[in-house]
């Protein structure tokens, strides 16, 4: 991968972008000339965690969706900064995307004062993913977004799904108020749920055979 370095930072090309806000297009020409978009610079920063810094959340999810990493060490994680910053929609974001907060121990040490006053809902959720691993089912979602990219919306629509299940699968933060995306989790009827675990199983299978993904990981 080209990884060129700039400043005394070790900054790549992504980081220097990141901190410009360039425009995507800019951005998706370099990611499709290999630019690395998981190096690190000596401070430990990705591009994703400079994104999230600079409050540029389309180059996030854009970087996101183009395959880069989410779980980075401690003090420069994109997690770590979304928290600090009290970006509510970027760790609904992170968590929705597989972040795994049971495998960042360091997690628990972040002062998160104001995440906490502001919505105790989702320090509630963080606090129960802290001591449970993310479910099979949210990472069948995972590896199904990914799988589906691009264009995974228009994708997910051709599959014989229950609307709510659709819903829950493309949506960016499984955590919405949004009535369709709650529903999904909490008011899906057993026949549907049934229906979606059974295509669930077709889709991963389809997905295995077609050599998109290693049904091994599970």
């Amino acid at each position: 991968m080209l990884s060129p370095r700039k400043n005394k930072k070790h900054d790549t090309i992504l980081h220097l972008c990141a901190r410009a806000s360039t425009p995507l297009y800019t951005v998706n020409r370099l990611v499709r000339a290999g630019v690395d978009i998981n190096a690190v610079n000596k401070e430990g920063e990705s591009p994703l965690s400079i994104a999230i810094l600079e409050q540029n959340t389309n180059l996030a999810k854009f970087l996101v969706e183009a395959g880069c990493r989410v779980d980075f060490s401690e003090f420069t994680s994109p997690m770590y900064i979304a928290c600090m910053k009290n970006r509510h929609d970027v760790v609904c974001y992170l968590l929705s995307e597989g972040f795994n907060v049971s495998a960042a121990p360091w997690f628990r040490h972040i002062p998160c004062k104001n995440l906490k006053a502001d919505d105790l809902v989702l320090w509630e959720t963080i606090l129960r993913r802290m001591d449970h691993p993310v479910s099979l089912k949210e990472s069948c979602r995972t590896v199904i977004r990914k799988a589906l990219r691009p264009k995974n919306v228009k994708k997910l629509h051709a599959l014989d799904l229950p609307k709510s299940i659709k819903a829950w699968i493309v949506s960016d933060n499984i955590y919405s108020d949004k009535p369709i995306v709650r529903a999904a989790i909490r008011h899906t009827s057993i026949s549907e749920w049934r229906a979606w675990k059974c295509m669930m199983a077709k889709i991963l299978s389809n997905l295995s055979s077609r050599g998109v993904m290693d049904m091994n990981m599970f």
